[in-house]
Formats: structure tokens, C-alpha cells, sequence
């Protein structure tokens, strides 16, 4: 085994399938109906962090999970989720994408080497050229663990534990001030295009009560095209993908290439300056709209993308924070149609009967400029909290790498040496009998409460939604 790093000469280097075991288990979920299910996308990436859960009938899962117990490590073991793993204290079903895993050593110590780098970089490095990529486990067990003295391994949880906790406590901090400059911007729209209002009661002087269809001259839509599964290159015409709406801003480089020789339509292609929309998304996100800002060249619309046209006397920016806003996002989003969440779609009909207060020119001009003035300091402000967020997630990586490269504690030479450790769990685990784990239906116990996430406007701990 090459050694990935220098380690102390009190550690040894071993094999994860010398201090670990993955203990498979598939059982039908039918079986177990009350039991909590984790899905890797339940796991916050780096960190360890379970966000939610679901028990098995909220989920509707059918397929075969695996059973895992308290006192497990779960693992994903898919190319997009190598950097997931939990600690758990309850038993339930996780995915048949993950790993449950037994440790022979400190549980803590190894969960926090599979949060390195080093080690998520040597998983990707061992995965099956499948599919879906995903490491095997004989390919796990086979990767490399730095093994100090055991009452090492200990002293380094520790003092894990106590400096991460306060980057934990940091980073919820800076999710609250995510969510509050995310709820100022609905805010700051939402009292902008109602000129301070309700929805149901009467307008400023000169303001009037109208459709999309009275300040939007046509709707234009793309073309479908059977597109390459990579971005564009310069020469090449690309056509935007859903993505390139989703998230507020217009991001160019979400396009995929259009082959040679297809007959590009011309009045498709996209300008600086257009306002765009996904024609089909989420329930959450169809209808969003964006501004089209900088833009390479030979880019189309998409039959998912509509381009709306406003009429001569009305003021674009005025348009956009009006779209934006939550009084006409959840119209859009209660006329979408579709048998599913994950895709929605609203008719350009639809679109235009939405319900808007339409102002005078003047009172455009004027709620676009002072809407756009106080947004600019809102992005200033998330800009911050995201190089706080980077930040803190640079010191928590540098704190995983000092402990795993003996630097957060000093060893002790009266220490049993990792060897010794070694060599006493290979003889255990020789003499240890096969685990008979008890299939029992939990239904009758009361389920642990699921982690909560800072949410909503009043920024109070409710259930993270998935």
C-alpha cells in the first residue's frame, strides 16, 4: 500500500478493510414501514451533517434498502456523493447506495478521515468505470487509513469535536443569514410591485389592476433540438439548458452543443438584454425569470425557455422584479400543470392571464431603480456570508488535515503503539462469531426527532423539507 502522506512514527498505516467492515444487509422496506429512510441527498457534503429524514411510507420507497443499526457509519458509495458520510444513533433503512459500516477502531476517528479530502480523493480514484460510477467494496477496503495509538484517536475526537462545533454553530449562523437576505429580497419585491398594498385591497393613485397580457407585446419560444451532453464550444451553437433560468441570474455556460449540420432558426437565438423564463421546472422554480446579462455568442432558446416581449411603454426592470415577486411566483406556480413536482409547466396562455397592479410609467422607472438600489446591498450582504461560508469550510478542511497528519495533538510515548492495536484487531475480529442482527419492526417506538434546519421568515428551527 503507497503511503498517501508522512504520518508519526507511533501511527501505522492501514487498510480501511483492516478497521472496518460494511455490513450489507438488503431487506424489503415493506417490512420495515415505520422505520426512518436516508438518502444521500439527506447529508450535507463535507460534513457529516444529517439535514433530514423520512420514515419509509412518507419516502413511498419500494425498492430493497439496507438495514443499518446504531453505532454505524453510513457511506455513499456514488461518484456525486463521495464526500457523504454519517454517524448515526437510531436504526432505520438507507439507501441500496450506501454503505452501513462497522468499525474496529474510534467510530468518530474514522468518520472524521472519510470527511478528508485525502480520502474522498482515493475513493474517486478506485471507482467502477460504470454508469453510474460508484466505489465497490472491495475497492473500499482496499483504501488507505492512518492509524494512531487508540488513546490518540481519542484525544483527536475530542478536540474535533469541541473546534468543528464552533465551525457547525458558524456555519448555521451564516445559513441564517442566508435565509434572512434570501426572505429581504421577496420582501423588498413583493412591497415594491404592490407600491405597499395587499393583494386584495386598493392601489396607489394611478395604479391599476391588470394581466401579464397588458404589459408583455408576445411570448416566443425555442426550438427542441437532440443536443450533445456537453456545453457548446466557440464555434458551435448551443442551446440553453433549464438551469440557465433556475437560479436567478442567467448562467450562459448551461447549453448543450446542437450537431453539425442542424437548421438553425435565427429568430431564436438570444440577446443581451432579453427576459427569459422556464417554460417547464419545479413547481418552485417554473415561471422564474431572468435577465439576460453578458452572453456568448450562438446561444438559442430552448422549447423549455419562453423570451418575453414587453410593450413599448413598459420599463423592463420594472418587469422582471414584478415576475420575481412571491405574489406572482405563486400564481405561476399554482397554474402550472403536471403530474409531478420535479416537472411543471405553464401555458403561455396561463402565463399572460397571471394577475398584476400595473403603475404608470413614471412609478415603473421609479420601483425598478429603488428595487434594484436596495437589492445591490442585499447581494453585497449574501456576498459576504459566502466568503464567510468558504472561509469557515477552508478552516475545518485545514483542521481535518493537521489531525490526520499528527499535528492537532502531541503523541504520547506512553501510548500503546498502532501496531499493537492492529495486531489485537485482526485477532479479534478472527475469533468474533458472525452478527445476528435482530429484524425487528420498530413501529411501536418513538421515532428520534428528524434535524432541523433555520427556515422561513421568522427564522425559527423547522423541519428541513426535501
Amino acid at each position: 500500500m503507497t503511503e498517501p502522506f508522512r504520518i508519526p512514527a507511533s501511527w501505522r498505516w492501514a487498510t480501511f478493510g483492516e478497521v472496518a467492515s460494511v455490513a450489507s444487509n438488503l431487506v424489503d422496506p415493506a417490512d420495515f414501514p415505520a422505520m426512518p429512510h436516508i438518502a444521500p441527498n439527506h447529508i450535507e457534503s463535507g460534513s457529516g451533517r444529517l439535514l433530514a429524514y423520512r420514515t419509509v411510507v412518507e419516502d413511498g420507497v419500494t425498492s430493497p434498502k439496507h438495514r443499518f443499526f446504531a453505532g454505524q457509519l453510513l457511506y455513499s458509495k456514488i461518484r456525486p456523493y463521495l464526500s457523504k458520510v454519517v454517524d448515526v444513533n437510531f436504526d432505520g433503512l438507507c439507501s441500496a447506495d450506501m454503505y452501513p459500516i462497522d468499525c474496529f477502531i474510534d467510530q468518530r476517528f474514522l468518520f472524521y478521515w472519510m470527511l478528508t479530502s485525502e480520502f474522498t480523493q482515493a475513493a474517486a480514484a478506485r471507482q467502477a468505470r460504470t454508469v453510474l460510477p460508484k466505489i465497490n467494496e472491495r475497492a473500499l477496503s482496499q483504501l488507505p487509513v492512518p492509524i494512531p495509538p487508540l488513546a490518540e484517536q481519542r484525544r483527536i475526537v475530542a478536540v474535533l469535536e469541541r473546534l468543528l462545533s464552533h465551525a457547525t454553530a458558524g456555519r448555521i449562523n451564516l445559513e441564517r443569514g442566508s435565509v434572512r437576505s434570501h426572505n429581504l429580497i421577496r420582501s423588498l419585491r413583493q412591497a415594491s410591485v404592490l407600491g405597499g398594498a395587499d393583494a386584495d385591497h386598493s392601489l396607489p393613485a394611478g395604479w391599476r389592476w391588470g394581466i401579464l397580457g397588458d404589459v408583455i407585446a408576445s411570448v416566443e419560444a425555442g426550438q427542441s433540438f437532440s443536443c450533445h451532453p456537453r456545453p457548446a464550444r466557440p464555434d458551435e451553437w448551443g442551446v440553453i439548458k433549464v438551469s440557465a433560468m433556475t437560479w436567478g441570474e442567467f448562467r450562459p455556460e448551461e447549453n448543450k452543443a446542437v450537431p453539425e449540420g442542424r437548421v438553425i432558426d435565427a429568430a431564436n437565438q438570444i440577446h443581451s438584454g432579453d427576459i427569459l423564463i422556464s417554460r417547464a421546472n419545479t413547481s418552485a422554480y417554473v415561471g422564474a425569470p431572468v435577465m439576460v446579462g453578458v452572453l456568448r455568442q450562438r446561444l438559442l432558446l430552448s422549447d423549455k425557455s419562453l423570451r418575453l416581449r414587453v410593450k413599448s411603454d413598459v420599463d423592463k426592470d420594472w418587469l422582471l422584479h414584478l415576475l420575481a415577486s412571491p405574489f406572482v411566483r405563486r400564481q405561476i406556480s399554482a397554474k402550472a400543470t403536471g403530474t409531478k413536482d420535479s416537472m411543471r409547466n405553464i401555458s403561455q396562455r396561463a402565463l399572460l392571464e397571471t394577475r398584476i397592479p400595473i403603475p404608470d410609467a413614471v412609478d415603473q422607472t421609479r420601483i425598478a431603480a429603488e428595487a434594484s438600489s436596495r437589492l445591490k446591498m442585499v447581494d453585497r450582504l449574501r456576498g459576504d456570508v459566502a466568503s464567510a461560508a468558504r472561509r469557515g469550510e477552508k478552516l475545518s478542511k485545514a483542521l481535518l488535515s493537521a489531525a490526520f497528519a499528527g499535528q492537532l495533538v502531541p503523541q504520547d510515548p506512553n501510548d500503546e503503539p498502532a501496531s499493537a492495536l492492529l495486531a489485537r484487531v485482526r485477532t479479534e475480529r478472527v475469533a468474533m462469531p458472525p452478527k445476528q442482527r435482530a429484524r425487528t419492526v420498530r413501529a411501536t417506538k418513538e421515532l428520534p426527532a428528524p434535524p432541523t434546519k433555520v427556515t422561513g421568515d421568522n427564522y425559527q428551527q423547522e423541519a428541513l423539507p426535501l
